[in-house]
């Protein structure tokens, strides 16, 4: 049964809000800044599932692998971060959200399958033998991240708590050309693992969870301050629909975003050209 709240103890909760929300009204409109992200997150991959294929075919498959990114910008990047309806917009040099980063994956997997039951002869297609591949991809030229800020009552995913405090999230990084598999043509593991934080499905993209940033540290008189972020998650994988057992993936990602303020609109530093993928 749902309880209603005494009128009396809404008006104290709406004066209570009065005060932040006055103090965030003085607040300027308009902030520069140089920033510069560091993101590391190392993810676990593993299966262990049993599978009804090739008409009366049972294979079983276990595996297991290790990855780790390093993502950062291209360079201390300018950032002009405005405050529109008690929102924090932050536009980049490319006039939108998007901030040109670098970095690397290393992904190391093994996979092994095994016949339980063997299916008639012929019933299955011979697969195409692939070298192993696995080892360093960079992060293609082109490659972006997204920098959101929401409050709690706008915050966009559902699946995880919602923050205590209006937070910093980065999205992504965006690849060119949807070059997820980042390379990579025979070296199993968590396909995402190259994106920052987790997919939150149904919602699009990957996200890195909230980093505590309050509107009067963006638009105050503090020179310099970092954001952090901390991400802890285990994700179910999803099974066909003749496989039974598991498949999942732990991250950790640790992320910074160090802020020095401007007092006028910041020139981006030279654009970095990292290798392509191999």
């Amino acid at each position: 049964m749902k309880t209603k709240t005494p009128l009396i103890a809404l008006s104290i909760l709406a004066a209570s809000a009065l005060p932040v929300a006055a103090a965030d009204a003085k607040l300027p409109s308009k902030s520069y800044f140089r920033v510069q992200v560091v993101a590391t997150q190392d993810v676990h991959w593993s299966v262990d599932a049993t599978a009804h294929a090739c008409g009366s075919g049972v294979f079983h498959t276990t595996g297991h692998s290790e990855s780790k990114s390093v993502v950062t910008t291209v360079g201390w990047q300018p950032v002009t971060v405005r405050r529109v309806k008690g929102n924090a917009l932050f536009t980049f040099s490319g006039g939108n959200g998007e901030v040109p980063a670098t970095g690397h994956l290393q992904r190391f997997g093994d996979q092994q399958t095994t016949v339980v039951t063997a299916p008639a002869p012929g019933a299955c297609p011979q697969p195409i033998p692939t070298a192993q591949d696995c080892g360093t991809r960079s992060y293609p030229a082109g490659t972006k991240l997204i920098f959101e800020w929401n409050r709690p009552q706008d915050w966009p995913y559902q699946d995880d708590p919602t923050p205590l405090a209006p937070s910093l999230h980065l999205i992504g990084p965006n690849v060119p050309n949807q070059t997820t598999d980042m390379g990579f043509r025979n070296c199993p593991g968590e396909r995402d693992d190259y994106m920052v934080g987790i997919n939150p499905y149904p919602d699009p993209g990957s996200d890195s969870g909230p980093g505590a940033l309050p509107l009067k540290l963006l638009f105050g008189k503090r020179k310099q301050f970092t954001v952090r972020g901390r991400l802890q998650h285990t994700v179910q994988g999803l099974l066909v629909s003749n496989e039974t057992g598991y498949r999942k993936s732990a991250f950790d990602l640790t992320w910074t975003v160090k802020f020095k303020r401007l007092s006028h609109p910041g020139k981006p530093p030279a654009p970095l050209d990292p290798a392509p993928l191999t």
